[in-house]
């Protein structure tokens, strides 16, 4: 959920730039519009679907470090 709260709260201002952009500069803005959706994409998946940053090992559970945050 938050990875699409993020997307949903940055899509206002990055599509009424693109369209402000693009009046000047089509091309630029249509390119950068097209790597920022792939760039969604695969935070998205990545998001999702973590993989280990070692081989072998597991991911540290992020709630096992929730009480040290809460001084």
């Amino acid at each position: 959920q938050r990875g699409h709260q993020n997307f949903i709260e940055t899509q206002g201002p990055i599509i009424a730039c693109a369209l402000v952009g693009g009046l000047k500069h089509p091309y630029t803005c249509a390119i950068a519009s097209l790597l920022l959706s792939i760039g969604g994409i695969l935070y998205q998946v990545r998001y999702f679907y973590p993989t280990p940053l070692v081989s072998g090992t597991k991911q540290p559970d992020p709630r096992s470090f929730a009480p040290s945050m809460a001084t």
